[in-house]
């Protein structure tokens, strides 16, 4: 059966059989190592089309505060406790936010999403009382995908089962986003966002992030907008690497040149064969894969990152059309 790309397994397995005679434990966890250090590398290196994922952040909702009623108690497995409600409640883009406890008045942070009706909250909460109403407040303030690096463009807003056209929502710096909460909360349709970190670095995703809008929503609204995914170690042996088939030759080209680099060699033969030689740079792997990635955007439909390379914008609702001299704007 033919194979259309390289696993994370398949990618180690031949920088290890390149490099090391009979490759033993220790070898193969360095071969893992050099092929992610290599695939950070190439992620890093151009602003590849697979970088962004073009369709919703993972339908980010937007929610007004919400209210639930607790099946029996919490879950405590330290040093987090597990909650569940009786009907859908929840949403991917509480992580952050306070859950409290009608009973006790008592509030516990969104550690991790599990589901609709279940959510990881920080801290001991199995002593709450049994099947007590929670309520998660809305602040205007939404966890973002664990993969988003940054915004690519301004997101939409769209409400569910209301008939209207999208509505576009601008960028505002989020410390005056807050410094106008901090002052007087407005509820509404939101028109401003600003995107900030949710607490500390994580070792296994980096930084987590947040988006906070103004006015805050006063009915449960979804937002889309294309964003750079942030690159992470590949960990299952099943993983692919993102970018498809022709990704996989190109990080393991990168992860030889990497290995030589470290050797001492730092332009020796991988380096010319990754980047090409100085008379003939279009030749190297690297140069050839980005002409095959520039073939995949669409230089037509509006602002892509192609033509942000050369200075070209066309406005946000500018879509050219040269070939039928038709343009929207």
């Amino acid at each position: 059966m033919a194979v259309l790309a390289w696993t994370f397994l398949d990618l180690y397995t031949k920088f290890s059989d390149k490099q090391f005679s009979s490759p033993s434990g220790g070898e193969t966890t360095d071969a893992k190592e050099k092929i992610n250090e290599a695939y950070l590398t190439v992620a890093g290196i151009y602003d590849w089309t697979w970088l962004y994922e073009n369709g919703s952040l993972a339908d980010l909702t937007i929610w007004s505060t919400q209210t639930g009623t607790a099946v029996g108690q919490g879950v405590f497995a330290s040093p987090n406790t597990t909650l569940t409600v009786a009907a859908a409640t929840f949403f991917p883009s509480m992580v952050g936010a306070s859950v409290t406890f009608d009973t006790s008045e008592t509030s516990y942070v969104v550690y991790s999403y599990t589901s609709s009706t279940v959510i990881v909250l920080v801290g001991d909460a199995s002593s709450e009382a049994s099947g007590d109403t929670i309520t998660v407040t809305s602040t205007g303030a939404y966890s973002l995908p664990a993969d988003f690096e940054y915004r690519s463009q301004d997101p939409i807003i769209t409400t569910t089962g209301v008939i209207k056209p999208p509505r576009l929502i601008e960028r505002s710096p989020e410390w005056v986003i807050e410094s106008n909460a901090a002052v007087e909360t407005f509820t509404g349709y939101p028109v401003y966002y600003g995107i900030r970190e949710l607490g500390g670095f994580d070792t296994t995703i980096g930084a987590r992030k947040q988006m906070v809008v103004t006015p805050v929503p006063n009915t449960t609204v979804t937002a889309r907008m294309p964003y750079r995914v942030q690159i992470t170690k590949m960990t299952s042996d099943a993983e692919y690497p993102r970018g498809g088939p022709q990704v996989g030759p190109l990080i393991l080209q990168a992860a030889k040149m990497l290995y030589e680099s470290f050797k001492g060699d730092t332009t020796g033969v991988q380096y010319r064969i990754f980047y090409g030689t100085p008379a003939q740079p279009e030749r190297g792997t690297l140069n050839q894969a980005i002409t095959l990635d520039l073939k995949k955007r669409p230089a037509n439909l509006g602002p892509t990152p192609r033509e942000a390379m050369v200075g070209t914008y066309y406005g946000r609702y500018y879509y050219p059309r040269p070939y039928h001299n038709v343009s929207y704007s």
